[in-house]
């Protein structure tokens, strides 16, 4: 038949369900949408938009009026200042030092590595070692681990960590400036909450 009812067909009734809940679904977007345009502090392209705080990226992140303000606020409590905030983050936030396993296997300290990567760089161990010595289904932090990587300070092995990135071989870098004021930020009490307010994510 043609008329409006389903004539007891389930398949039907579950079709004409769904297309409802689709176009309730496309509305939940456009006020979305809308609402989050409503929110913008400056008209034209993001690309446009001044900073919400000198160290923001130009044309990515966050625009929201609400991100503007809080990121006032935070700045006002946590200034620019950079021996502050590696003083709190290595003494106060740092709480892992992730010693090596067994290293006196490695012809080299992965704390004090060598100008060029050494020969047979990054040493390795076997996957087996590795995951009884940390298994994946566990996240409790381990006191030591097999690490065959080396360490960079941002500050006193910037070059090394560059050659290393010249030859293509793995390497950590700790205590970017940018990425320790990161850390002090969000870690500051109410800082992510009040970022993420009741957003999902």
């Amino acid at each position: 038949g043609g008329g409006g009812g389903d004539d007891g067909n389930p398949y039907l009734a579950a079709q004409r369900q769904r297309k409802r809940k689709n176009r309730g679904g496309l509305m939940n977007r456009v006020n979305s949408a809308t609402s989050w345009l409503a929110n913008l502090p400056f008209a034209g392209g993001a690309g446009t938009y001044p900073k919400p705080s000198p160290e923001s990226m130009g044309a990515v992140g966050d625009k929201t009026k609400r991100y503007y303000e809080l990121r006032k606020e935070i700045d006002e409590i946590l200034p620019i200042d950079p021996d502050r905030t590696r003083r709190r983050v290595r003494n106060e936030l740092r709480r892992n030092t992730y010693e090596s396993m067994r290293p006196e296997e490695l012809p080299y300290d992965v704390n004090n590595c060598p100008l060029y990567p050494p020969d047979g760089y990054p040493y390795a161990w076997s996957a087996m070692d590795l995951v009884e010595n940390w298994p994946p289904d566990d996240p409790t932090p381990r006191s030591k681990i097999y690490n065959g990587i080396c360490v960079f300070d941002y500050e006193t092995e910037l070059e090394k960590a560059k050659i290393y990135r010249a030859a293509e071989v793995p390497f950590v870098v700790r205590d970017d400036p940018q990425v320790l004021r990161t850390a002090e930020r969000w870690n500051h009490p109410g800082y992510m909450l009040n970022m993420l307010s009741d957003t999902p994510h």
